[in-house]
């Protein structure tokens, strides 16, 4: 049951990914972004770029953990980092968007993913040669 969650979170990751590739027709960003200054522009859209790119990578290494049989160091440290980016941007949710439906969906999604991680990082260790 525990590594199910590994497989989980990498089909979430997924969403997530999709989510930010819509970013352009959800947010309307034809139209909003030329309101931003040249540089803020960019850094919105590397940023969104960058997210793709962490996105699909941990859901990768999801899928790979997934199919291993125990968990090594190198491995762990990486799923606390997974845990710890989720629960970052869980507690940043209020503060930067406030109280809305949607932002609770992604808060709940947030925290679905850092519990998801975090448990599967505090399993048993296998020692490397």
């Amino acid at each position: 049951m525990k590594r199910i969650t590994l497989l989980v979170c990498g089909i979430l990751n997924l969403f997530l990914a999709g989510f930010h590739l819509a970013f352009w027709k959800l947010f309307d960003w034809k139209n909003e972004l030329p309101k931003l200054q040249p540089i803020n522009q960019g850094i919105m859209q590397v940023f969104n770029s960058l997210s793709l790119y962490i996105f699909v990578f941990m859901a990768l290494t999801s899928f790979d953990l997934f199919r291993q049989k125990q968990i090594d160091r190198g491995s762990r440290m990486l799923l606390f980092f997974y845990g710890g980016f989720y629960l970052l941007r869980a507690v940043l949710e209020y503060p930067f968007f406030g109280w809305a439906w949607e932002g609770l969906v992604i808060l709940l999604l947030c925290l679905i993913l850092a519990g998801g991680y975090f448990w599967n990082a505090m399993g048993v260790v296998k020692e490397s040669a």
